[in-house]
């Protein structure tokens, strides 16, 4: 651009003397726009060196966070490993702790067996003195009755408790016939509904569930008989007696814990 402006200087000199005034004018306006362009052009050329720069630094900002959070990813997953083998030997100690519990377990039951068996073996051998020395009734005190009931109750609750139903039921039926009127008579007459529920025999259960409510109305097995029976009449595909009775558990009982559950029955059945 200078060379052409000289160029154009010497033409200009070259020609002034053959030139007009107008002409000379001319060349002179052409002169002054062609400068402005030249300083236009010069600042243009500047602004994008700067924005070249400008680019640049931020390029090497954006190559710099990169490479920090490369660094924090690698960090993060050095963390992670790491938390990962801790929580490994964490499981693999538990699982060992929870073996030794086991095993503890295992012998805590060995030494109940034996503890019960223990205690049978003593029971037996006073039922049998009592059989064969047979004391006159006046001299039976009421700890002895005391005694022999709750023997009676326990021995039944045990048979239950292993599976041995027909004895369960006989020891139970025997304790309500012979101490209708003791602490476990209510608990007795619920233990057989629980036999002939456990078997499927709905109908049988049914009958004896309802026995509790209606000899033992104050006692605490109540809420649950009610329920059982509920849950018997499901089972027999008689849906309005099992909502009369989960209804009654609910309304009767409404804090008790059966009423939740009767409440949940009652909602699939709708």
């Amino acid at each position: 651009m200078s060379r052409y402006l000289i160029c154009l200087l010497l033409f200009m000199v070259g020609a002034n003397q053959c030139a007009s005034r107008k002409e000379i004018a001319q060349f002179k306006k052409d002169l002054f726009y062609l400068q402005q362009r030249s300083e236009r052009i010069q600042q243009d050329t500047n602004t994008l060196k700067k924005g070249m720069v400008t680019q640049h630094n931020d390029t090497e900002e954006i190559q710099r966070s990169l490479t920090e959070i490369i660094f924090l990813v690698n960090e993060l997953r050095d963390e992670t490993s790491q938390t990962k083998a801790e929580l490994l030997t964490e499981t693999g100690n538990l699982k060992a702790q929870s073996n030794i519990l086991d095993s503890k377990l295992e012998d805590d039951i060995t030494r109940l067996s034996r503890f019960i068996q223990k205690i049978e073996s003593k029971t037996l051998a006073r039922q049998v003195i009592d059989t064969v020395f047979i004391r006159p009734q006046s001299l039976i005190s009421s700890e002895d009755i005391n005694l022999t009931a709750e023997d009676l109750y326990k021995t039944a609750y045990l048979d239950f408790s292993r599976g041995n139903y027909v004895l369960a039921l006989q020891g139970f039926q025997k304790y309500l016939v012979e101490f209708p009127e003791t602490e476990h008579a209510a608990d007795s007459q619920y233990w057989i509904g629980e036999i002939y529920y456990t078997q499927n025999d709905f109908l049988a259960a049914s009958t004896e569930f309802i026995k509790v409510p209606a000899y033992f109305p104050l006692s605490h097995r109540v809420p649950n008989a009610l329920l059982k029976t509920g849950s018997c009449f499901i089972n027999l595909n008689d849906i309005n007696e099992a909502r009369m009775y989960l209804g009654q558990v609910i309304q009767e009982y409404p804090r008790a814990q059966e009423a939740g559950i009767a409440q949940s029955m009652l909602d699939e059945l709708q």
